[in-house]
């Protein structure tokens, strides 16, 4: 399918310095203003996510491709370049995939849960605070479905229809609760389930 794209260019996460309308990214060709820049590579494109200054996709032969700001590693490209046109994620196939802010969290095809980026509060889930600028595995379970990248969070959902949630909570936004206490505004470095009290 036909992608468009248009926003602030500041990090090229459209592929322009600045375009003020909708541009069409056709069969993986950028097309815009007076020239066609990018890689032909004659796949649709199957997923997207927006992050706060970088985006995601997927294409319809399950590669994984990201553009624009680099600065914490979030286009998992094993580097710190910013990319004004998408770059191929590894080799692996890839089922799902969210644009967080400053990270990405993915489920590769063997349903595996995978994050890179930037790692402040947790925020992929690796039970540190490591920024990273490749995927990196979170934990060993191979049963998630889906996620979702927020600010400074994250939430996955796996083939049980178990929902967790890790990352920066300090308005409660991992849905956490602690009947005790009123409700739990702990920040979570690893996926803890919703609901599991």
């Amino acid at each position: 399918g036909a992608m468009l794209c248009t926003g602030n260019h500041n990090y090229k996460s459209n592929g322009f310095e600045l375009i003020m309308k909708p541009i069409k990214i056709e069969d993986g060709v950028w097309i815009g203003a007076n020239s066609i820049v990018g890689n032909a590579i004659n796949k649709s494109w199957y997923k997207i996510s927006i992050g706060s200054s970088h985006a995601a996709a997927l294409q319809s032969d399950f590669t994984l491709w990201a553009w624009g700001n680099n600065g914490s590693g979030q286009l998992g490209s094993f580097d710190l370049l910013h990319r004004s046109q998408p770059v191929q994620i590894g080799t692996s196939s890839w089922s799902a995939v969210s644009a967080g802010d400053g990270f990405t969290v993915a489920v590769r095809q063997d349903s595996g849960l995978f994050a890179w980026g930037l790692n402040t509060y947790g925020q992929l889930g690796t039970n540190d605070t490591t920024t990273r600028s490749s995927p990196v595995q979170i934990g060993s379970a191979t049963n998630w479905s889906q996620v979702a990248g927020g600010q400074s969070f994250a939430l996955a959902r796996n083939s049980t229809g178990a929902i967790y949630a890790w990352g920066l909570n300090s308005n409660g936004q991992l849905g956490l609760t602690n009947v005790n206490a009123g409700g739990d505004t702990i920040t979570r470095s690893s996926p803890v389930q919703i609901g599991a009290n």
